[in-house]
């Protein structure tokens, strides 16, 4: 039983229900954590563009994230292939095109 005070100064007693368990954490598994992550890396991307920013540095981490997420190899070579796709619009200053192309890897992770 804990005891506590209340704003309007009543003494109030809390009673913790013996068949409640604990509160557990919730942990995702592996493999949605890894789609979860690529799914950041990608919205970051998109904000960068959005911001007509190059993003090297951003686009090798995405690279890496991908390679964890779970996709058949013609699936991999498709998402690969457009995140390769929007460095080269960023490149080429067409920000609106990099931002076509990492809408669309976005879909194909969503859909997994």
């Amino acid at each position: 039983m804990t005891d506590y005070r209340p704003v309007d100064g009543h003494k109030a007693t809390v009673h913790q229900n013996a068949n409640t368990p604990p509160a557990q954490a919730f942990t995702l598994p592996i493999v949605d954590q890894c789609c979860r992550r690529m799914e950041f890396a990608v919205k970051a991307l998109i904000e960068e563009a959005k911001a007509e920013a190059t993003w090297t540095e951003s686009y090798a981490e995405a690279t890496e994230l991908l390679e964890s997420v779970p996709l058949s190899s013609g699936a991999f070579e498709l998402a690969r292939q457009r995140l390769r796709n929007a460095l080269d619009y960023c490149c080429e200053g067409e920000f609106g095109a990099a931002c076509f192309e990492l809408r669309r890897l976005r879909n194909q992770l969503a859909a997994l």
